[in-house]
């Protein structure tokens, strides 16, 4: 008997226990037809999990922590039996604030402390002459992304929402939203940090693991009460 599971999924390096699994035969080895669809959000994932529309999803961990006790939504209690990795994000942010923010050092780059302190005082700089605030942005409010730009600021005393504007932007559009001036930069996990590099429009300032070893970031969630 072969049993047929719809799993949703965004198109990042991450996703790739599912597609292999689905692609190199192993899931059918198992008895399982995967019908595999690409999201175009994180709170589409969320939500059609939720109504049933998927019968699991690749999803950010703090989601399915947040869904399971109603914050940010409907409640929809998940069920976590499987974690797709840790670490694997990264920051970065348009060349010119990468600049800005080198100039303005006092140390390595390197030190998360030290290019925190150096966005401080960009901040202050701008605040000072009258510019708008920073503009950061996550791919999903409940997110290790999210939760690394608030670590990182924290170094330096910097808040998410009052010293640094936040937007949620999904990740296929990170790179755009950087390009067009959109953000200041964006935390997200691979490929698209690579991606804003690649084309010529971002720099990397640090890494997940940087900020946060062994940071817990994707799983395969599934509504709580079909797995008893």
């Amino acid at each position: 008997m072969t049993l047929h599971l719809r799993v949703g999924f965004m198109p990042l390096v991450d996703c790739a226990l599912v597609v292999l699994a689905k692609d190199e035969g192993f899931a059918e080895a198992e008895g399982l037809n995967l019908e595999l669809v690409r999201e175009v959000s994180w709170s589409n994932l969320r939500d059609k999990l939720n109504i049933r529309l998927f019968d699991a999803a690749h999803m950010l961990g703090p989601a399915a922590v947040a869904a399971t006790l109603g914050v940010g939504g409907v409640r929809a209690p998940m069920a976590v039996p499987l974690a797709l990795n840790l670490d694997g994000a990264a920051i970065t942010v348009t060349l010119r604030r990468y600049e800005e923010l080198a100039r303005l050092a006092e140390g390595e780059m390197a030190d998360t402390t030290v290019s925190a302190r150096a966005l401080a005082a960009l901040v202050a700089r701008r605040r000072a002459s009258g510019l708008p605030p920073l503009t950061l942005a996550a791919v999903f409010g409940f997110s290790s992304h999210t939760y690394l730009i608030c670590e990182w600021l924290a170094k330096a005393g910097l808040s998410l929402g009052t010293d640094i504007r936040f937007e949620v932007v999904p990740p296929p559009q990170t790179v755009e939203a950087l390009r067009s001036g959109r953000v200041d930069g964006f935390c997200a996990g691979a490929p698209w940090n690579a991606a804003a590099v690649a084309a010529g429009v971002g720099a990397m300032v640090h890494t997940s693991t940087e900020l946060r070893r062994d940071c817990p970031d994707k799983v395969l969630a599934w509504q709580a009460d079909d797995l008893g």
